[in-house]
């Protein structure tokens, strides 16, 4: 974890625009924003911003990309009733995050969801997170803010590398790449997969109605991943690139385990997903004041769920067959001078979704009455859905009934929905002298489900009073559509959703206050509109307003050589502040407090230990009675790692849940205990 460096402000000084027109960076395209020279926009420089690299990724032992974000300020990442991971933000949902993977929207048209647990961290150069006032040029969505997976190219990888890794209830992770690079170009192509059989309940757990502990019941999961990269630099001005993806998956949803009056315990498994993508990147320079630049792709994923009537998992009670797909292209044209650059962008997007769920009959072992339908003669003879006698009438009508025989067909629901939304920004960047600059952007954005035309703004600056010293600032308004899941899946749909406006400022100061200390404080205030929630009915609906209003504080120390240090709070207030018959005044499953503290120590013999510990406090969930405090719990993850004798090879031991605290991130929803892995890496 790091803080946007101020000497990257203080370089702005040094070249404008203009003077790096010839900057690599133009051909960045998945970056989406920063298009000239080789510090960060206006942009990135008014608004709370981290960088995560790939070598905090390698110290901090991480298989996943939610292993990584855990430790940023204001992040909460949670595993509730998916069995998924989640990464919120702010008080957002994961739904208002949007994710990029180099600068492609990769949540699911379905439900606005990501599972961040798909994405291989041995994939990833770089993570860079946008909070709040991220930019228009993303898109819709991202009103909480915006993390971007920037994925390793042939240039950024060894020719040949490999890892694998083992560790407590046959978890194991393994990966391999190849890279090359020329003048004209770079390839790269790699594998990556993860498991386990489940993960351990902590040793305190005590047994409940439907969980004895140990191996969590039904907690399993397999990943496995292909993907390969090619970039080719036809002429001085242009630039192609080509990225493409395979992945397939299974896991379960761990129950609830029952110690809740109303527990609603289900029994479910993701049986098998894949998905994939492809994604194409443009690049052209048109003399020293302009360019385009974009991307198209195509994404797609199929999931086959099934539920199952009780915890054999046999027994199947309903299975869900989908198909969703996410389209659409990015493009952008661009004209620089002196101190500026105009950003003009046409955006469009298509989402589909199709599902069939099958809800079978009940068992006929089950020995659950069967009524049934019967025909009858004039002597009262009359047959059924099972033994029985039957009466009849003279003029030959009857019924009969009993149990057991009878049969009762599936019931099937079918979904097929789509979306296209279309989106015009514009985006003007402003750099004086480098002391300061400004953005200014406009967008306007259309759902051809409500034809009606919704509108986007954001404004923000920076000013650095002296070198050390930073001071920033931003307000935006953002628009987030409904997903085909709120609107048509479903008891919960409500198709007369309408979309959530986000208005959001945000101020803060950065500074450097000594050669090895800094901080950053920052201070947001956001009003949403119409938030689409699930109300106690289990049925979307448009809560008036919602309000976040909290700080990040961020402290890192880097005095001593061998030791790096950074120590961040969080502050969040989540308030219904509109009229709601469920009583929900304070926001569940949003932690008032969260302190994390993480520790990078360099030890003889070219030993490197990486403790990452946080303390999670303040929050409620609702069952039927009302609010429910949940218990503040405390986190420590340990990594330890070192080079062996043999050039190129490595060996890293990593803990999470070190102390093995039993703790729920969502209500009758025990979380993972103590979990361990050693690794073997090389790299040729």
């Amino acid at each position: 974890m790091r803080l946007q460096p101020l000497s990257w402000a203080i370089a702005l000084g040094l070249c404008s625009p203009l003077a790096t027109a010839q900057s690599d960076q133009f051909f960045n395209v998945q970056e989406v924003i920063v298009v000239s020279g080789d510090a960060p926009a206006p942009q990135q420089l008014a608004t709370t911003s981290f960088s995560i690299d790939q070598q905090q990724l390698l110290n901090q032992g991480v298989i996943t990309l939610d292993q990584a974000l855990a430790t940023l300020p204001g992040v909460y990442v949670r595993t509730g009733g998916e069995g998924r991971p989640r990464v919120d933000m702010r008080g957002f949902k994961t739904r208002h995050v949007l994710l990029l993977v180099n600068g492609v929207p990769a949540n699911s048209s379905y439900d606005g969801q990501f599972d961040p647990s798909l994405i291989p961290a041995d994939r990833i150069q770089e993570i860079q997170v946008s909070m709040g006032a991220g930019s228009l040029l993303y898109g819709t969505g991202g009103n909480a803010g915006v993390i971007n997976v920037i994925t390793r190219t042939g240039g950024d990888q060894q020719a040949l590398s490999a890892q694998a890794g083992l560790g407590n209830d046959d978890r194991w992770q393994a990966g391999a790449a190849v890279a090359t690079e020329g003048k004209q170009g770079d390839l790269l192509l790699s594998y990556s997969g993860h498991g386990q059989d489940g993960f351990p309940l902590p040793d305190d757990f005590q047994p409940a109605p439907a969980e004895e502990g140990g191996l969590r019941d039904n907690s399993d999961n397999r990943s496995n991943s292909l993907y390969g990269s090619g970039h080719w630099q036809l002429s001085d001005d242009t630039r192609l690139g080509l990225t493409a993806e395979y992945e397939e998956a299974e896991w379960g949803k761990p129950a609830r385990i029952g110690r809740l009056a109303d527990s609603k315990v289900k029994y479910e498994r993701v049986d098998d997903l894949e998905k994939g993508g492809v994604q194409l990147t443009f690049s052209h320079r048109l003399g020293v004041m302009g360019g385009l630049r974009g991307f198209a792709y195509y994404n797609w994923q199929d999931k086959l769920e099934n539920r199952f009537n009780d915890a054999d998992y046999q027994d199947l009670k309903q299975t869900s067959d989908s198909k969703a797909v996410n389209q659409g292209v990015n493009l952008q044209w661009l004209l620089q001078g002196d101190h500026h650059l105009l950003t003009t962008a046409a955006i469009l997007e298509n989402q589909q979704y199709q599902g069939t769920v099958t809800k079978l009959a009940s068992s006929a072992s089950s020995n659950k009455s069967a009524p049934a339908l019967a025909g009858g003669n004039g002597s009262g003879g009359g047959t059924g859905g099972g033994t029985g006698g039957g009466t009849g009438g003279d003029t030959g009508g009857g019924t009969g009934g009993g149990t057991g025989g009878g049969s009762v067909q599936p019931s099937i629901t079918q979904l097929d929905e789509s979306q296209n939304l279309t989106s015009l920004v514009m985006e003007y960047q402003w750099l004086a002298d480098g002391n300061y600059g400004a953005t200014l952007s406009a967008g306007w954005h259309r759902s051809d489900l409500e034809e009606k035309n919704r509108y986007s703004a954001l404004a923000s600056g920076y000013y650095l009073i002296d070198q050390d010293t930073r001071l920033f600032g931003s307000a935006n308004r953002k628009v987030r559509f409904p997903t085909l899941r709120n609107l048509y899946e479903g008891s919960g749909a409500n198709p007369d959703l309408t979309p959530e406006t986000t208005v959001q400022f945000e101020v803060g100061i950065s500074q450097q206050l000594t050669a090895a200390t800094s901080w950053q404080l920052s201070l947001y205030h956001t009003d949403v509109d119409d938030y689409i929630e699930k109300d106690m009915e289990d049925v979307y609906r448009n809560y008036a307003e919602y309000r976040f209003r909290g700080a990040d504080l961020l402290l890192s120390n880097r005095s001593l050589d061998d030791l790096d240090i950074d120590l961040s709070y969080s502050y969040l207030d989540a308030e219904n502040r509109g009229e709601d018959d469920q009583n929900r005044e304070q926001l569940q499953n949003r932690p008032s407090h969260m302190v994390k503290v993480s520790l990078l120590a360099r030890l003889p013999w070219a030993f490197k230990a990486r403790l990452d510990a946080q303390r999670v406090m303040d929050q409620v969930y609702y069952d039927t009675n009302g609010p429910v405090d949940v218990e503040d719990y405390s986190l420590v993850d340990l990594s330890l790692s070192q080079p062996l004798p043999w050039d190129g090879l490595s060996w890293q031991l990593t803990a999470t849940n070190l102390l093995d605290q039993e703790y729920e991130q969502s209500e009758d929803l025990p979380a993972a205990g103590r979990q361990w892995m050693i690794s073997l890496r090389g790299s040729f």
